[in-house]
């Protein structure tokens, strides 16, 4: 929803805007001004929260990271079992990682140092995370390197290759890898039903 220039904007509006941006035109979008028109806002609405577009780059690839990064793996811990986080994992990433975002960010850290600094980080973080919930399920640390790789690299191939792939297109593609033993096996019904249960944080 488009905040109206009666209302007062938050930081996180800025933000939240932002990544709309970025998803919708890539980095190229992302100025000032297309921002104050989208939230009908003044500069000086967005200067009260940013010093410049540089410092609300900085902040925005913080939200993104704790977002859909940060954010997803603290709501899987209390699960406790790690089949029961890697599968909740798998569902949180079909329905809430926009590919269009992911695939914009990549873009642009090709070009920016800054962007892959922090691309490298989340990239890292991801396959730490996936690397230690199939390790405590397996009780193998090889095999569940080369999982936690195919995984992020199957995430990463279709968010790159296939720019309108659906949610149930995604849920088959890791159901077929789990399916092929890379990871604990799971049903594609379980999945499914894992995706429509749990409710968006």
């Amino acid at each position: 929803m488009k905040i109206t220039g009666r209302s007062r904007s938050t930081r996180k509006d800025w933000l939240e805007e932002g990544l709309k941006v970025l998803a919708e035109e890539g980095d190229s979008g992302l100025t000032i001004e297309a921002l104050c028109t989208r939230l009908e806002k003044t500069k000086g609405s967005f200067y009260h929260h940013f010093p410049g577009r540089e410092g609300f780059v900085a902040r925005l690839l913080e939200h993104w990271e704790s977002v859909y990064t940060g954010s997803i793996i603290d709501d899987l811990e209390p699960l406790g079992d790690p089949r029961k986080r890697l599968l909740g994992l798998a569902a949180r990433t079909v329905r809430e990682v926009d590919s269009r975002l992911e695939r914009a960010i990549r873009i642009w850290s090709d070009r920016n140092s800054t962007v892959k600094v922090v691309l490298t980080r989340v990239d890292q973080v991801r396959e730490s995370y996936m690397r230690d919930q199939f390790a405590a399920a397996t009780q193998d640390s090889d095999q569940s390197a080369a999982a936690a790789r195919a995984h992020l690299a199957i995430l990463v191939g279709t968010q790159m290759l296939y720019q309108h792939l659906s949610r149930d297109e995604l849920s088959r593609i890791y159901s077929f890898v789990d399916f092929l033993g890379l990871a604990p096996a799971v049903e594609a019904t379980e999945l499914a039903e894992m995706d429509d249960s749990e409710e968006v944080s």
